[in-house]
Formats: structure tokens, sequence, C-alpha cells
């Protein structure tokens, strides 16, 4: 029997978005998983407590014939982005401005942004830094956490699927 040993890591890195320089932090783990559950169409009643509406919008594929269909979510105050393809739903993107979306480890509209960084386990380097930003060591899932009054008021996920 073989023992596999993963090592989650939590770094600080300067990365190049369009031209400017962004500290970010890579934290695989939240990155890859923000919410409790992977949303789909059968649990997004789960995520988006609140009453909303869905939009249908055809895309298409960029690897084969197929149209996909890109499933949009709307609240009052949230967004969920899902891309069902034939086989698979991914996640795309969130917009969260509304306290009843949880996601892993308690991150909530809400969140003070000194217990955000302790729970997040963020650089001391980048505590100043708003919008703080979470991405994965391969710069797929993209991450960004707004602040007012060192409150935490705004989530953006954004998972890049191509």
């Amino acid at each position: 029997m073989k023992t596999f040993i993963l090592i989650s890591f939590i770094i600080s890195v300067v990365i190049c978005v369009n031209g400017q320089q962004i500290n970010v932090t890579i934290n695989d783990r939240f990155a890859h998983k923000p919410f409790k559950t992977n949303p789909s169409p059968d649990n997004i009643s789960s995520i988006l407590k609140d009453t909303f509406s869905i939009e249908k919008k055809p895309t298409k594929n960029k690897h084969s014939e197929a149209i996909d269909t890109l499933l949009i979510y709307n609240s009052k105050n949230n967004q969920v982005v899902l891309l069902k393809t034939t086989d698979k739903v991914l996640f795309v993107k969130a917009i969260i401005t509304d306290c009843n979306v949880v996601l892993e480890s308690g991150i909530k509209i809400g969140l003070s942004k000194t217990e955000f960084i302790k729970i997040l386990k963020i650089n001391k380097d980048l505590w100043d830094n708003n919008p703080l930003i979470i991405v994965d060591s391969s710069e797929y899932f993209y991450h960004t956490f707004y602040f007012k009054n060192n409150m935490l008021f705004k989530i953006v996920l954004d998972s890049r699927p191509d």
C-alpha cells in the first residue's frame, strides 16, 4: 500500500493582471471549494437561501460542436452562474452581497476583516490590501473579497472555466 501526503499551502505572491501587479494569497483548498458543497441545479437553493430566478443562455462549447447552457441564478442580492455541458455542471462565477450565503469556513458578508484574515490565514504583508484576493496555485480560481469599514461587504468568486 502506498501512502500519499497532500500538502496544502498558503503563500502570498505577486501576479500580473491586465498589466498591473497584484498581491494575492494562494490557498488551493479554499479556492477550489469555496462553497460547503459544489453548486449544482439540485442544491442551488441550499446556497441561495432567498427566492431566486433562473435564466438559461445557450453558449457554444469551445471544445466540441455541442451547445452548452449557462444557468444564471439571481436572487435579490446574489448571483451564481453554472455551466451545464452534455456530461457535467461546472461552477463559473458568484457575486455575493448578502449574509445568508455562507461559504466554507464560515466566510460570509458582515465578517470582520480581522476574522477573515485569521480564518483564511492571510499573510501579514497583505492585511492592508482591499480587496483581498485568493487564488489557487494555477491561478485558475480567482476569488475577490471587498471590505468597507473593516467588514466584508462583497464577494466575487470566479472559477474561469474555459
